[in-house]
């Protein structure tokens, strides 16, 4: 619309100069007409009461219409009446329409007149009809084509329902005269409380405002009136709007406008157990209310109400205190705990915890309604080390308890009749070592030892022609045992040597050392018997005994 408005304001200015004095052209496009459009007023069963019109803006001053001329190409008679309706209106009869008069001149330019006032931002429909004709009889008005679909042109079937025809507008040039304005101060005139600069239909209901004055305390302006219209000089008290806001759970004054230069109070209501703080305005809290300093501006007073809350003081040697929250809002619940360090263990607690029952654990404070002191009570801690029963030595550890962190040595000490075979627990990484080292005791420890009695081999050197065996071998300390000589065949048992001696039992008991057995063996010889000899001879054998194995004759 921005084009087509600049456009019409290139038209006026063209149309106005062949115009008479003290007579406006308020719209002239009959020079810009490229095609014509029909009208008749019925042509059943397409329409009943077709019509035309333009719609044309008319501006911020109210406008006089008392002439229309229309082109056309053929003419058979027109009708035309002069509507005025808000800018809004998609009909032109909204208020009184009036009829123009038409004039005897043919030719393709036809004048009509009259007399129609079109009211400052209203818009004037120009209508056209041609009564009593029926298609095939009309009249053809000129029109201008829009590409841009900006055109003025509108149209009705049947008299009541209208539709833009944004492709033309009818060719017409309308003359008016401007119609005086007297400036009318608007509703903020004389007011004395006005907190923002009048505009508008505030500050003049007719004419034009001028520019806003203002020493602080006030507003003047003038309501300047048009085409020859009386000017009004307005003014009104100026006043600043003073705003407040609370958080927090407290209350303040609504805001309100108050006069320039002057002061403002606001009380501010503050519950039990919270402290209020305000501030803005070049003010000040006195108790629960808060003054402003002179108002020259606007502005905003903030109330911030905090519940009040006490601090939990906290100390301890070994460990830490944790009370949550810290601080505690008024009659509020906090809780505590104690962290010992490494290496220590919490025992209890003392200031404010001390007499809440909560021995060795966590602490609650009820209804907190002061500063509060609590601490705690934390002992180095000691590790045991617990050593299982055992048989055949003994197990014994240093030191013991062992301070957290610090080192311990354990030592397994067999019985002088047994011997030590490994640890078990906490050790068992130390494998057959007798001594188990712990380079940094961070907990309990639990360790054991496994001894077994000591047992003592029998030593049979090889012997030739006969074995020896023990029983048992070896032998467990102070335990009995016996040896047994096995001679090889052809062979006997001639005696003991070593540990054992003689030819008899060879017996060990209470055995606590290590022995050794040889026995030695013989071959076995035998005697040829010789029968009594028969008469008159003898028999000899040679050799006799004979060796076993060996040969005799």
């Amino acid at each position: 619309m921005k084009t087509f408005a600049l456009r019409i304001a290139t038209l006026l200015l063209t149309a106005a100069a062949s115009v008479s004095a003290g007579a406006d052209v308020l719209f002239d496009n009959t020079s810009a007409a490229t095609t014509s459009v029909s009208l008749s007023e019925s042509y059943d069963p397409w329409y009943s009461d077709k019509r035309f019109a333009n719609r044309i803006p008319v501006g911020p001053t109210p406008m006089r219409i008392e002439t229309v001329q229309i082109g056309v190409d053929m003419f058979n008679g027109l009708a035309v009446e002069v509507c005025d309706t808000p800018t809004a209106s998609t009909t032109p009869y909204v208020n009184t329409c009036t009829t123009f008069t038409p004039d005897t001149n043919a030719g393709d330019l036809r004048t009509f007149s009259g007399s129609h006032v079109v009211a400052a931002g209203n818009v004037a429909w120009v209508v056209m009809r041609n009564p009593g004709v029926s298609h095939p009889t009309w009249t053809d008005i000129k029109a201008q084509e829009h590409t841009d679909r900006e055109g003025l042109a509108w149209t009705t079937s049947n008299g009541t329902q209208w539709l833009t025809m944004q492709q033309i507008t009818f060719a017409m040039r309308v003359h008016g005269t401007q119609q005086p304005v007297a400036g009318v101060c608007g509703i903020a005139n004389g007011l004395t409380l006005i907190s923002t600069i009048p505009e508008g239909i505030l500050a003049c209901t007719a004419g034009t405002q001028t520019a806003m004055d203002t020493d602080g305390y006030s507003y003047t302006w003038q309501c300047q009136g048009t085409a020859g219209g009386n000017s009004a000089q307005c003014s009104a008290q100026r006043a600043y709007s003073v705003q407040t806001k609370a958080s927090g759970g407290g209350a303040i004054d609504a805001g309100y406008i108050v006069a320039a230069g002057q002061k403002a109070t606001f009380n501010l209501a503050t519950p039990a157990g919270y402290t209020a703080l305000a501030s803005g305005c070049n003010g000040a809290l006195a108790g629960n209310v808060f003054t402003t300093g002179a108002i020259f501006d606007d502005c905003t007073v903030s109330a911030v109400f905090t519940s009040n809350t006490y601090a939990i003081v906290t100390s301890a040697t070994g460990g830490m205190v944790t009370c949550t929250p810290n601080p505690v809002p008024e009659d509020g619940t906090a809780h505590c705990t104690a962290m010992p360090n490494p290496g220590y263990q919490f025992t209890g607690w003392l200031g404010a915890c001390q007499n809440t029952g909560a021995g060795t654990g966590p602490c609650q404070l009820t209804n907190v309604t002061s500063p509060q002191y609590v601490s705690a009570t934390f002992e180095f801690t000691t590790h045991g080390i617990s050593i299982a029963p055992v048989s055949g030595g003994m197990v014994s550890c240093t030191p013991s308890p062992v301070p957290h962190g610090q080192t311990a040595m354990c030592g397994a000490t067999p019985f002088t009749d047994h011997h030590f075979v490994g640890w078990s627990g906490d050790c068992a990484g130390s494998g057959s070592n007798p001594s188990c080292y712990f380079p940094s005791v961070t907990r309990p420890l639990a360790i054991s030892a496994t001894f077994a009695p000591n047992t003592y081999a029998i030593a049979t050197p090889a012997t030739a022609n006969g074995t020896v065996t023990c029983t048992p071998n070896p032998v467990t300390h102070g335990q009995d045992a016996s040896c047994t000589a096995t001679p090889d065949t052809g062979y006997h048992f001639t005696g003991w040597s070593g540990d054992c001696t003689g030819t008899g039992a060879c017996q060990f008991t209470n055995v606590t050392s290590t022995r050794s057995v040889s026995a030695t063996f013989a071959l076995n010889t035998y005697a040829i018997s010789i029968t009594p000899a028969a008469a008159n001879g003898a028999v000899t054998c040679t050799p006799n005994p004979v060796t076993h194995g060996q040969n005799a004759s």
